[in-house]
């Protein structure tokens, strides 16, 4: 999602300018009756909302299991992953993912899969990784950071 960019301030001269203007209800109406040169944006719910979502993302941490049995069968070896709400447009950071309470021997053995790895993509709904000389012999979990 591409937030916007060119948000542009009011431009005048002097101070505002306010028209008060009584309803019949005797109640008042503010009016800006300020002269401007340029029209600034508004910022309301929907922008801060956007933006946020996006700052949320970044810190959002997914677990992606790289089954040793999706490989396809000749090189480039790939595997198409499902991740949901991944798109295209995505370009999270990849790595390594360990919960902390694996084996020396399994973090060894992951480590070494995981290396093997050369390339990885995002598509609408899933990610696709490629091994572009071996083949991993050991399932992984990756960590894809920023979706």
């Amino acid at each position: 999602m591409a937030l916007k960019t060119n948000y542009k301030d009011d431009v005048f001269e002097g101070n505002r300018k306010y028209t008060l203007t009584q309803g019949g209800d005797g109640k008042y109406e503010i009016i800006d009756s300020t002269h401007y040169t340029v029209q600034g944006d508004l910022f309301g719910a929907n922008d801060i909302n956007a933006t946020n979502s996006a700052i949320n993302a970044l810190q959002r941490l997914r677990q992606v299991l790289v089954d040793v049995s999706k490989w396809s069968n000749t090189a480039p070896y790939m595997q198409e992953i499902d991740v949901q709400g991944i798109t295209s447009a995505d370009a999270p950071t990849v790595g390594l993912y360990l919960s902390g309470n694996e084996l020396a021997d399994t973090v060894k053995a992951m480590n070494k899969a995981f290396a093997m790895v050369d390339f990885a993509e995002t598509l609408n709904g899933k990610i696709r990784v490629k091994c572009f000389n071996k083949k991993p012999a050991v399932s992984f979990w990756i960590g894809l950071k920023g979706v």
